[in-house]
């Protein structure tokens, strides 16, 4: 009907002259637009589609007109519109520990339901049983990732497509590794008074791995006698306790506590002996 008006020479270029258009009408109709959603606001989709849909040459529409009964007929539009992914920005960041699970998941919106492939630091997605999409009815494309390895740290995205062209949501994703010493404190040390106190530990860990040294249950806070240093070789991290100039007040256990966003733990305990003279 609305056709007929426009071929008639009546003005329907966007949503005001349509509504317009239908409450001059006398005959009951029902519109209906096949969305992947249910429409929750008729003003505002219908403001969607004339911004939106193009012109019959550049995009396949097909439409069909059914009578429902006597003065009732129902409309059907099937249009394909872009791609759109449903999220304030198409890029974020997570995180899992190593040997958890994850899932990544996006939401994508378009008439002509995308579909959605993955790809991992853009080449197609390993092919094994760790992996697992899943696709929901309202445009959701869920990864799922089993038992996260080291190697699964990447970029991941999801590129939905439709017809009408793609859009393309991108996840950063940390693995998180619990620090783990490698190399511990000695149980005990004697150490000649003036001469320089060593302590060492070697850790691992992902992202790199916070040190607090203690000596029973307080705090070492740096001062001009005592240093604390890290060193970072290969995979390792060399953390470092240096007492110069030691006295027989630095008599003690000493500890340290090593943590990251993964995990936390603590050192072998070592006592510390100031002696006067060599053994």
């Amino acid at each position: 009907m609305i056709y007929q008006d426009v071929m008639s020479g009546k003005r329907c270029t966007n949503a005001a002259d349509f509504t317009r258009l239908i409450q001059a009408r006398d005959t009951p109709i029902i519109i209906e637009e096949l969305l992947t959603t249910d429409i929750e606001d008729a003003a505002e989709n219908l403001k969607f589609l004339f911004e939106n849909v193009k012109a019959v040459p550049n995009i396949q529409k097909l439409h069909s007109i059914t009578v429902l009964k006597t003065n009732e007929i129902e409309c059907k539009v099937y249009s394909n519109i872009q791609p759109k992914v449903e999220a304030q920005e198409p890029v974020n960041d997570q995180s899992c520990v190593i040997g958890q699970d994850t899932q990544i998941s996006w939401k994508f919106s378009g008439i002509g339901k995308p579909g959605v492939k993955w790809l991992f630091n853009n080449k197609p997605l390993p092919t094994n049983g760790r992996f697992k999409i899943a696709d929901t009815e309202d445009g959701t494309s869920t990864l799922s990732i089993r038992q996260a390895e080291r190697a699964d740290q990447g970029i991941y995205t999801a590129v939905a497509t439709n017809s009408a062209g793609e859009a393309e949501a991108r996840t950063t994703l940390s693995i998180i590794i619990k620090p783990v010493i490698i190399v511990n404190l000695s149980g005990s040390l004697q150490i000649i008074k003036a001469e320089t106190m060593t302590l060492r530990i070697t850790a691992i860990g992902t992202p790199k791995p916070g040190i607090v040294w203690m000596k029973g249950n307080n705090k070492i806070k740096p001062i001009d006698r005592i240093h604390e240093t890290t060193q970072n070789q290969y995979d390792d991290y060399i953390y470092t306790l240096e007492i110069v100039n030691l006295q027989p007040e630095d008599e003690g256990e000493y500890s340290a506590t090593i943590s990251n966003i993964g995990g936390s733990l603590q050192s072998n305990r070592c006592k510390i002996t100031v002696s006067s003279t060599s053994l």
